[in-house]
């Protein structure tokens, strides 16, 4: 399917608005050193494929190198990426509230468009994705956490669209981590970071360099740790139901709620009845048991990150230079901690979760309660129950993961006879994760159990419940003898009706996997000075080729492989439902897909006058198949005004391809359905017919530079037109529409009464291309030089809007200010902010950091008729301390940084932990040691 996309008229509108705009010629693409007295060389710089200055690029580029990191204490990736006033919405909170899956990796999402629509380079290429996608967008996105600090020089993030020059996934900017590749002799690096409620975390480091005139070779290695932090550890993260009702509450607990089936045939029978132990050991809530399942998460499971990167360069006699590098990251996330079990899709089941009335934990608690005898069916001499096999006894559940990522990549570039450049190189890439989810309960085996038939030794031939090698399994109170939610011991506990660790074995089971993701890219580049001369210089052009190859693999262990157990029953393989052997989690089926991508492109610089620059480039890009084709340009000035002022902008289309992963195969989430009033799983579908996403990008701003150069300042408006967004179905929306007997969403949801939410069990969504989206706004930065001993550097970046378009599922809506809970988006704060202010003396230096993001709303106005605690998420202000001392002959270099100086807690949210993990930090105060010492000079 041909999908060439102009848009024309945007195109046509913005270049005319931008050519009105143009008075004179910009200083710099935002590099916001002074540079004054400093040589202006051709270098590559970022948002072309021309070797130009970056003082006469028209692009908005944020650049951060390595001083300015160190001056702050050295964040982590994870650290810098939140506190990056361009970007909202950050997966990179180590706990599955926070992560869901992705545990251990961190992304940028630049203007919160979603971390797939960020391009992330290394040195200038594309890296693999991470093969776990953020699970309720189906997004794959680059792991930051692959990119080993030691070895980083610099970072560029271009804030605007870049599919001309870069291709698919350019949508919202480009992000660059440049390298160390010049660097000689030996640095070694060791820091320690002590946090309240945790073993603290620690990194150790180091880069080596040498050579000679023609080679140089460069090659570092860190070691990182950080340490587990317990949600139950911060009071602020474990709340009571009164002050935060979706703080981790659930209304299907252990000890269980016991459903009265005399109430089948008399509706003023109760409904239920709460087991004896509900109120002591866990409490109730409407009627019914309820487990707060958060403690025994963690706000940041320990992770360990090992990183490996090494690069050559040499430079032969022929003026050909080659470069090669390579890299290796590990990250290993051992324990996941989660609920200790996960409640059933089906909440009342007579067929396959029940208790018969000869079970002794059954006959024992009639023995203290008769009326409870009448909840038994008449018939079926069976007990139905609405509970989990472990709750308030606990302990927590565990799973892991662990990442291997594999990368290589060389370039040779040189000369022709006639002048012109040429690039050409390769980059390989693999990307391999080892999966282990928290263990779920398998319908059978608890099925099994109840009836006295559990455990890998029973022999049910015999004929004899809970004897030959046969157990029960108990899911009543009278087994748990203290209760860990709130440390209160049971009166009514029996030794003999207590589950042993054999039985509980039985019950679960784990689903593993192996994800995978590989990249190979090859390109071909040639540039140099075409013979055209314009007022302003001659005319430059690049012109290029590169196909990609990218695969994606998911290997299911059998016990959740949906091909070879989509049943409840091992073996089985004709049931009504498939979705596999657990009563929570769904089954999964093996992927192994692969798809080529070619492009050409090329680009232009066009020095009109001497205060009139610009950059026309134009790239197609073919997928093949259904997904199509795709031609997207860009055109790009500058003008200057005048010595003081300049004016910049630029107007483009760009696009980012359907992955792998949405164009086929199948994932479960966990989330939590509102009317359902319980987290259900939700069956995310891939779509063979998706067609890429496209926008329009447009930025238009001001340069200034005053106060004889001490003053640098630049503002930006900037917009987004995007089309045809590759996006989840919102399940919340799609229940809503089945309830209201849109009959186009019905076959996609499973529950016992159809029509009534109450009673769903499971919800299909699909991926689609969905409404279009229009967000636009203005970023601010300035750099001043208040005196030769105080420097402030300032970032803001206001998003106007962020208007999501009705689908027909829900109305238009804006996302901007607001939580989006109930909807694909992440969290978008209309305001955040980074004020540096950063005094010299001598060898020492003091920077103070100030972080602030603007108050927002959660959506959810249905939750706040009697309570509004959470309504408004509250403005939040940050600021870190550092105190850096450089001595003997600035070898050695000793940093202290006190991040979160105040001891600031996030602000209040009305979700699991209390907080929002997708725009604030939960671990508090923290203190940092960090020492630096260079050899070999």
């Amino acid at each position: 399917m041909k999908n060439i996309r102009l848009k024309r008229n945007a195109i046509t509108i913005g270049i005319s608005a931008m050519l009105g705009l143009m008075a004179t010629s910009a200083l710099s693409a935002e590099v916001v050193k002074s540079t004054k007295d400093k040589d202006v060389e051709k270098i590559s710089v970022i948002g072309s494929h021309l070797k130009g200055s970056a003082l006469e690029t028209s692009a908005p580029v944020q650049t951060i190198d390595r001083a300015d990191l160190e001056k702050i204490g050295s964040p982590s990736i994870v650290e810098m990426t939140h506190k990056l006033s361009i970007s909202s919405g950050i997966q990179g909170n180590s706990n599955q509230y926070g992560s869901n899956g992705t545990e251990g990796t961190s992304n940028i999402n630049l203007r919160g468009l979603g971390a797939g629509r960020t391009l992330v380079l290394i040195n200038g290429k594309r890296h693999t994705f991470n093969p776990y996608a953020i699970v309720d967008q189906q997004m794959l996105y680059v792991n930051t956490q692959d990119i080993p600090s030691m070895a980083v020089k610099r970072i560029d993030m271009l804030k605007e669209g870049a599919a001309a020059i870069y291709g698919s996934d350019a949508v919202a900017g480009v992000v660059n981590f440049s390298t160390r590749r010049d660097f000689e002799g030996l640095e070694v690096k060791a820091d320690y970071k002590s946090l309240q409620d945790s073993d603290g975390d620690y990194g150790l480091g180091f880069i080596w360099g040498l050579g000679d005139k023609s080679t140089h070779w460069v090659t570092s290695l860190s070691y990182d740790k950080t340490s587990t932090v317990s949600t139950a550890d911060k009071d602020w993260a474990v709340q009571d139901f009164a002050t935060n009702p979706q703080g981790g509450w659930s209304s299907i607990g252990n000890p269980p709620s016991i459903f009265n089936a005399a109430w089948l045939g008399d509706n003023s029978q109760p409904k239920y009845y709460m087991d004896p132990g509900c109120e002591l050991l866990g409490g109730t809530i409407a009627g019914l048991c309820k487990f707060q399942y958060t403690p025994y998460s963690a706000l940041n499971d320990g992770d360990t990150h090992l990183k490996v990167f090494s690069e050559l360069t040499h430079e032969f006699k022929n003026d050909v230079q080659l470069h090669v590098e390579v890299l290796y990251s590990q990250t290993d996330v051992p324990t996941t901690y989660g609920s200790p079990s996960y409640p059933p899709q089906k909440l009342v089941d007579f067929s396959d979760r029940y208790v018969p009335t000869y079970h002794p934990a059954w006959q024992d608690l009639v023995a203290s309660n008769p009326e409870f005898a009448n909840a038994a069916h008449p018939s079926l001499d069976r007990v139905a129950y609405i509970g989990r096999t472990v709750g308030v006894e606990g302990p927590s559940s565990e799973g892991g993961l662990k990442y291997n990522t594999y990368r290589i990549a060389a370039d040779l570039e040189g000369a022709f006879e006639n002048g012109y450049n040429w690039q050409t190189g390769f980059a390989y890439s693999n990307s391999k994760l080892d999966y282990r989810s928290n263990p779920d309960t398998q319908i059978v085996t608890l099925k099994n159990a109840l009836l006295g038939y559990g455990g890998d030794n029973c022999d049910r031939e015999a004929g004899v419940p809970g004897e030959n090698g046969c157990l029960y399994f108990n899911p009543f109170s009278n087994g748990i003898e203290t209760s860990a939610s709130n440390g209160v011991t049971n009166p009514n506990y029996k030794a003999e009706l207590a589950n042993t660790e054999e039985v509980l074995d039985y019950v679960s089971g784990t689903r593993t996997s192996q994800k995978s993701t590989e990249l190979f890219v090859f390109d071909g580049l040639v540039s140099g000075d075409l013979a055209i001369e314009l007022d302003g210089g001659g005319v430059e052009f690049a012109v290029g080729v590169q196909y990609r190859h990218e695969t994606f693999a998911n290997e299911v262990n059998d016990l959740g492989n949906l091909a070879i157990n989509p049943c409840p029953e091992l073996g089985a393989t004709d049931c009504a439902n498939p979705t596999g052997v657990f009563h929570f989690r769904s089954g999964e089926i093996n992927q192994d897909s692969s798809q080529g991508i070619y492009a050409v492109f090329t680009e232009f610089s066009l020095p009109v006058s001497d205060d009139l620059k610009m950059q026309v480039a134009l790239r197609y890009e073919n997928y093949g198949g259904e997904v199509g084709d795709t031609l997207d340009p860009k055109i790009s000035a500058q003008y200057r005004i005048n010595d003081t002022f300049s004016l910049r902008g630029s107007a483009s289309t760009t696009f980012r391809g359907p992955t792998l992963n949405q164009l086929e195969g199948s994932n479960t989430t966990l989330s939590y359905v509102g009317a359902a009033g319980a987290f259900k799983a939700v069956d995310t579908q891939g779509n063979s017919a998706l067609a890429p996403e496209s926008a329009v990008a447009l930025n238009f701003g001001i340069i200034g530079e005053f106060w004889d150069e001490r003053l640098f300042t630049t503002i930006d408006f900037w917009s987004f037109d995007l089309s045809d967004p590759i996006i989840v179905e919102n399940y919340n929306a799609v229940l809503s529409a089945a309830v209201a007997g849109n009959g186009d969403y019905i076959d996609q949801i499973q529950w016992t009464e159809p029509g009534n939410a109450k009673t769903v069990e499971r919800i299909e969504t699909n991926i689609i291309n969905g409404a279009d989206v229009q967000t636009s706004g203005i970023d601010v930065q300035l750099r001043l030089n208040v005196t030769d001993y105080w420097t402030m550097d300032m970032n803001g970046t206001y998003t106007a809007e962020y208007e999501v378009t009705g689908d027909g599922l829900s109305d238009t809506f804006d996302a901007a200010g607001y939580l989006n809970k109930t909807n694909s988006n992440r969290p978008i704060p209309k305001f955040k902010a980074t004020m540096i202010n950063s005094f010299d003396f001598d060898n020492h230096n003091v920077s103070l950091s100030t972080y602030y993001i603007s108050d927002y709303k959660d959506e959810r106005d249905e939750l706040f008729s009697t309570n509004t605690k959470g309504q408004v998420i509250d403005s939040h202000i940050q600021y870190d301390l550092s105190y850096n001392y450089r001595f003997n002959e600035d070898l050695t270099k000793l940093n202290f940084t006190v991040s979160n100086l105040t001891d600031e807690e996030p602000p209040f949210a009305r979700l699991d932990l209390n907080f929002d993990p997708f725009t604030h930090g939960p671990l508090g105060r923290s203190f940092k040691l960090s020492v630096v010492h260079k050899f070999g000079e």
